[in-house]
């Protein structure tokens, strides 16, 4: 009887160490699972204050932007006036013209031009007639001067 309680005590104490062993397998899984996450986690609360950052800056950005514009317009503005009350007509004109140009260039808008496009023609890749019943360059006959020859006839 001895001996049947020791197999039993035995074949207990293997069944309690392979369940620990499947039990501490299993919650290492588990751990490394809520390890990764974690991280994944973290990264992605990184990622999401990098893009707040990003869109922080740019809202900066653009805000400074605006205020030079402002900037710049009230100084085009201050020289316009001081031109006006303290140059010549010559010089308030050349003035007027450089503040156009930079209103332009704050503005986005295009100045217009003073000759249409359409005067200005592309260049031709032939040589015109110079009369209508003039042959053309295709011509077989083009450029040959066909002299009679009496010997030969």
């Amino acid at each position: 009887m001895e001996t049947a309680n020791l197999i039993w005590f035995i074949l207990g104490v293997m069944v309690g160490a392979s369940l620990l062993y499947m039990f501490n397998f299993m919650t290492s899984n588990n751990s490394k699972s809520n390890k990764l996450e974690n991280q994944l986690q973290q990264t992605q609360n990184e990622l999401n204050s990098y893009h707040e950052s990003v869109n922080e800056h740019f809202n900066q950005t653009r805000e400074l932007v605006n205020k030079l514009t402002e900037t710049y317009k009230d100084l085009n503005q201050h020289i316009a006036n001081s031109a006006a009350t303290l140059c010549d007509i010559e010089t308030q004109q050349g003035a007027s013209d450089a503040l156009l140009a930079t209103e332009a260039l704050v503005s986005g808008k295009k100045p217009e031009a003073d000759e249409p496009h359409d005067a200005i023609e592309p260049p031709k890749d032939y040589a015109p007639k110079k009369h209508p019943k003039e042959k053309g360059t295709l011509s077989e006959d083009f450029g040959v001067i066909r002299q009679e020859n009496p010997s030969l006839s």
